[in-house]
Protein backbone atom coordinates (compact mmCIF):
# COMPACT_ATOMS: atom_id res chain seq x y z
CA UNK A 1 0.00 0.00 0.00
CA UNK A 2 1.45 3.34 -0.76
CA UNK A 3 0.76 6.92 1.44
CA UNK A 4 -0.15 6.69 5.38
CA UNK A 5 -2.12 4.68 7.34
CA UNK A 6 -4.84 7.05 7.35
CA UNK A 7 -4.98 7.82 2.89
CA UNK A 8 -4.18 4.08 2.18
CA UNK A 9 -6.90 1.86 0.61
CA UNK A 10 -7.25 -1.26 3.04
CA UNK A 11 -8.21 -3.46 0.45
CA UNK A 12 -5.92 -5.26 -1.76
CA UNK A 13 -6.18 -4.96 -5.27
CA UNK A 14 -6.73 -7.88 -6.49
CA UNK A 15 -9.60 -8.24 -3.68
CA UNK A 16 -13.01 -7.68 -5.34
CA UNK A 17 -15.23 -4.50 -3.74
CA UNK A 18 -18.17 -5.71 -1.98
CA UNK A 19 -20.67 -3.93 -4.63
CA UNK A 20 -18.77 -6.41 -7.43
CA UNK A 21 -19.74 -9.23 -5.42
CA UNK A 22 -23.34 -9.92 -4.12
CA UNK A 23 -23.46 -11.93 -0.81
CA UNK A 24 -25.11 -15.36 -0.85
CA UNK A 25 -28.25 -14.33 -0.16
CA UNK A 26 -28.40 -11.77 -3.14
CA UNK A 27 -26.72 -14.23 -5.41
CA UNK A 28 -29.48 -17.34 -4.02
CA UNK A 29 -32.43 -14.92 -4.35
CA UNK A 30 -31.68 -13.72 -7.60
CA UNK A 31 -31.11 -17.83 -8.72
CA UNK A 32 -34.58 -18.23 -7.06
CA UNK A 33 -36.06 -15.60 -9.51
CA UNK A 34 -34.64 -16.86 -12.28
CA UNK A 35 -36.03 -20.35 -11.64
CA UNK A 36 -39.01 -19.13 -10.17
CA UNK A 37 -38.93 -20.51 -7.25
CA UNK A 38 -36.76 -23.02 -5.24
CA UNK A 39 -37.54 -26.93 -4.80
CA UNK A 40 -34.07 -27.31 -2.75
CA UNK A 41 -31.05 -25.83 -1.63
CA UNK A 42 -27.82 -27.42 -1.14
CA UNK A 43 -24.89 -26.64 0.70
CA UNK A 44 -22.10 -28.43 -0.42
CA UNK A 45 -18.08 -27.89 0.44
CA UNK A 46 -15.72 -26.75 3.18
CA UNK A 47 -18.22 -23.51 4.49
CA UNK A 48 -21.78 -25.52 3.24
CA UNK A 49 -21.19 -28.67 5.37
CA UNK A 50 -18.92 -27.51 8.16
CA UNK A 51 -20.60 -24.12 9.69
CA UNK A 52 -23.64 -24.36 11.19
CA UNK A 53 -24.20 -20.44 11.77
CA UNK A 54 -23.64 -19.82 7.93
CA UNK A 55 -26.34 -22.40 7.07
CA UNK A 56 -28.27 -20.73 9.76
CA UNK A 57 -27.65 -16.91 8.63
CA UNK A 58 -28.39 -17.91 4.75
CA UNK A 59 -31.61 -19.96 5.38
CA UNK A 60 -32.55 -17.18 7.75
CA UNK A 61 -32.51 -14.60 5.22
CA UNK A 62 -34.15 -16.65 2.40
CA UNK A 63 -37.33 -17.47 4.94
CA UNK A 64 -39.50 -15.69 2.63
CA UNK A 65 -38.53 -17.90 -0.42
CA UNK A 66 -40.15 -20.93 1.79
CA UNK A 67 -36.90 -22.32 3.46
CA UNK A 68 -37.09 -22.78 7.11
CA UNK A 69 -34.42 -24.26 8.82
CA UNK A 70 -34.21 -27.56 11.62
CA UNK A 71 -31.80 -26.46 13.91
CA UNK A 72 -31.43 -29.92 15.36
CA UNK A 73 -30.50 -31.09 11.92
CA UNK A 74 -28.17 -28.35 11.53
CA UNK A 75 -26.40 -28.70 13.86
CA UNK A 76 -26.00 -32.31 13.05
CA UNK A 77 -24.81 -31.12 9.78
CA UNK A 78 -27.97 -33.04 8.14
CA UNK A 79 -27.48 -34.49 5.40
CA UNK A 80 -31.67 -32.79 5.35
CA UNK A 81 -31.62 -29.72 7.33
CA UNK A 82 -34.53 -27.97 6.30
CA UNK A 83 -37.86 -27.97 9.02
CA UNK A 84 -40.41 -31.22 7.65
CA UNK A 85 -43.24 -28.00 7.15
CA UNK A 86 -40.66 -25.84 4.94
CA UNK A 87 -41.75 -25.54 1.41
CA UNK A 88 -37.62 -25.75 0.17
CA UNK A 89 -35.73 -28.77 0.73
CA UNK A 90 -32.19 -27.82 1.96
CA UNK A 91 -29.41 -30.55 2.11
CA UNK A 92 -25.69 -30.27 3.12
CA UNK A 93 -24.03 -32.46 0.55
CA UNK A 94 -20.28 -33.32 1.40
CA UNK A 95 -18.10 -33.08 -1.91
CA UNK A 96 -14.53 -33.87 -2.58
CA UNK A 97 -13.08 -30.70 -4.84
CA UNK A 98 -10.09 -31.88 -5.47
CA UNK A 99 -11.11 -35.42 -6.34
CA UNK A 100 -13.52 -34.05 -9.05
CA UNK A 101 -10.73 -31.52 -10.30
CA UNK A 102 -8.84 -34.35 -10.85
CA UNK A 103 -10.82 -36.89 -12.61
CA UNK A 104 -11.71 -33.51 -14.96
CA UNK A 105 -8.18 -33.08 -15.85
CA UNK A 106 -7.29 -36.81 -15.93
CA UNK A 107 -9.80 -37.12 -18.27
CA UNK A 108 -8.79 -34.12 -20.68
CA UNK A 109 -5.60 -35.40 -21.09
CA UNK A 110 -6.34 -39.02 -21.93
CA UNK A 111 -6.15 -39.78 -25.13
Amino acid sequence: MEGNSKTANPRPSWRPSSTSTPDPHARASAYAVVLGGLDAFVFTAGIGEHSVPVRAALCAKLAGLGVKLDEQANKSNGPRVSAPDGRVSVWVIPTNEELMIAQHTLALIRP
